[in-house]
């Protein structure tokens, strides 16, 4: 039987991190703070910006925020399912 690697699929907001920048789908950037981004390695990764289940309407407030703020990003972690390159 083959090897198989499975995720479960969470509710979060999709973002592509290109080793400089973190986008959303679109193409729009995410207004991460500085800190969060700093914290992201210089390869390029695939995954969900994730708070928890059954809050996806807060995730997507923060995520969205012009300016982000720091308390409500401590919560959101970057849940990586692929490495594009």
């Amino acid at each position: 039987m083959p090897d198989y690697w499975i995720s479960e699929k969470l509710d979060g907001v999709r973002a592509v991190w290109d080793g400089r920048m973190l986008r959303f789908r679109s193409g729009n950037r995410v207004p991460a703070p500085q800190w969060f981004l700093d914290g992201l390695p210089s390869e390029a990764l695939d995954g969900e910006l994730w708070i928890a289940r059954g809050r996806f309407d807060e995730l997507s407030a923060t995520v969205r925020r012009q300016r982000p703020v720091d308390a409500e990003w401590r919560r959101v972690r970057y849940m990586i399912f692929e490495l594009p390159g």
